[in-house]
């Protein structure tokens, strides 16, 4: 019989392939089978469900993980995140950051670059800007990532956000460049 890690990456894949239904039939044969899914098959279901645009089935698998007493990592609720962000349903993705902290979650750069690329993306820069400095003096470091969402969220708008993000650019190290193009 297959285990949990077998069951999870037969869930992943279908997932990955926008194959929703799929998925979720194998994880009814694996709860079937006596498998207990873990938080990495929460996650990959639950991602199954952003990539298909099916935001409440995605918060449903996090509610049933939660039931079942998994306590989510950061990483579940950036899948979340970044699912509301591309549905440009930005303030249930703002809404997640918030009940992070109520959760005793710690959000990561990851989850403040999805976030600030959302904002971005849908012409709303200076929320952009407020969740980097948020981030900054949270402590958190922002990555290469983080600076070419800014970036690209400031081409076109306003020149006070445009000379902030220019001024934003001058503190990435030539390095930090180097190794991301050598990563692909």
């Amino acid at each position: 019989m297959p285990n949990t890690v077998t069951f999870t990456i037969l869930v992943d894949g279908p997932c990955n392939e926008g194959m929703g239904s799929e998925a979720r039939c194998v994880f009814e044969t694996m709860t079937e089978e006596g498998a207990e899914p873990n938080v990495y098959t929460y996650n990959a279901l639950m991602g199954g469900y952003c990539l298909n645009n099916q935001m409440d089935e995605a918060q449903k698998v996090l509610d049933i993980m939660v039931g079942k007493g998994y306590a989510p990592a950061v990483h579940s609720n950036n899948i979340l995140t970044n699912g509301n962000c591309k549905r440009r349903r930005l303030d249930e993705a703002k809404r997640l950051l918030s009940e992070m902290s109520e959760k005793e979650l710690t959000p990561d750069t990851v989850t403040y670059s999805t976030l600030m690329q959302g904002f971005c993306q849908v012409g709303r820069p200076q929320e952009a800007l407020n969740l980097f400095n948020e981030m900054c003096s949270s402590g958190l470091l922002p990555n290469l990532m983080t600076y070419l969402k800014l970036l690209d969220g400031f081409r076109g708008v306003s020149n006070s956000c445009y000379s902030y993000g220019m001024g934003i650019s001058q503190s990435i190290q030539p390095s930090d460049v180097y190794h991301h193009i050598n990563s692909f």
